[in-house]
């Protein structure tokens, strides 16, 4: 399995299913990779479904940082 966003290694055992259901944070991954990437991501587009620990980290800390910023704008 590879990453949908980095392309990189995302086996089962460390990486995580972007179209999780129920995914337990309130803003699922999907609509954090369109919002933060612009990247629009479909099930069963053929692409990978899985994204990396890494890749979901640094697009938590994004998403935090994107939301942060407006709040204080």
């Amino acid at each position: 399995m590879e990453c949908r966003l980095c392309l990189g290694p995302a086996p089962a055992a460390s990486s995580v299913s972007i179209f999780r259901r129920p995914d337990p944070h309130p803003e699922r991954l999907e609509q954090r990779i369109r919002t933060c990437c612009q990247i629009y991501v479909k099930r069963g587009d053929g692409l990978p479904d899985r994204v990396c620990l890494s890749c979901k980290t640094s697009l938590e800390l994004l998403s935090s940082f994107r939301k942060a910023c407006f709040r204080n704008n």
